[in-house]
């Protein structure tokens, strides 16, 4: 059981008012303080070194610095003991295998986070997990258990929000100009995301990036 010391909770989302939102949420429970933010993972790696925090609540997707994925590698490498909630904007599976190899306690989407964020920080406390996925909790139990999850994804690559929104329109047959006005956007930021996106994963054409998209269900964004 959580004892009677208050949690003690750092906040990880490149955008501040998010984090201003979940810090406020978080206030207004007793056993809870928010002993920091960082807008990055790199930052995030630091202030757990130097805050000691109980709970890192990490963003998994940040355009700069280190990404989620990568942030709660270091931190579960350099500070084991610490529990690390990844929260996210979709149900990404492609990269739960790798989260749960490398050791995280909780799976939050975003858009529910505000009734199961108190909760979920209370429960990995107490030495369980929390994981909001499609995937049946069998499985999910199975993957934790394994040592070497098979079809982990090690090469999983974070495309940003906007970014899978420029996919989601490219899938669909939109032209780079139909793009920007749909995201009301300009015509170059467009360019921008797509050449972002093939220098992630490493190809030379956007169909390769919509392929990559249809594999791991990034494209479910508005069904």
């Amino acid at each position: 059981m959580v004892s009677e010391r208050r949690i003690r909770v750092l906040i990880v989302d490149d955008h501040s008012i998010v984090r201003r939102g979940i810090a406020f949420m978080l206030s207004t429970q007793p056993d809870m303080e928010v002993v920091g933010e960082a807008a990055d993972g790199r930052e995030a790696v630091q202030k757990v070194l130097a805050l000691k925090p109980h709970v890192v609540l990490m963003d998994l997707s940040m355009p700069q610095g280190l990404d989620g994925i990568a942030a709660t590698e270091e931190i579960k490498d350099q500070f084991p003991e610490v529990k690390v909630i990844v929260l996210t904007m979709y149900d990404e599976d492609v990269y739960l295998c790798r989260l749960l190899r490398n050791g995280v306690e909780g799976f939050l989407l975003k858009q529910t986070a505000g009734e199961n964020l108190i909760q979920a920080i209370r429960q990995v406390m107490n030495g369980d997990y929390w994981f909001e996925s499609e995937l049946p909790k069998e499985i999910v139990d199975e993957m934790k258990q394994r040592p070497e999850p098979e079809n982990c994804d090690e090469d999983a690559v974070i495309l940003t929000e906007r970014e899978r929104e420029v996919l989601v329109f490219l899938a669909r047959g939109y032209q780079n100009r139909e793009v920007a006005k749909e995201l009301n956007i300009s015509v170059k930021t467009v360019e921008n995301h797509k050449a972002n996106m093939m220098r992630k994963l490493g190809v030379s054409t956007v169909r390769e990036v919509i392929e990559y998209g249809r594999r791991n269900r990034l494209l479910d964004l508005y069904r």
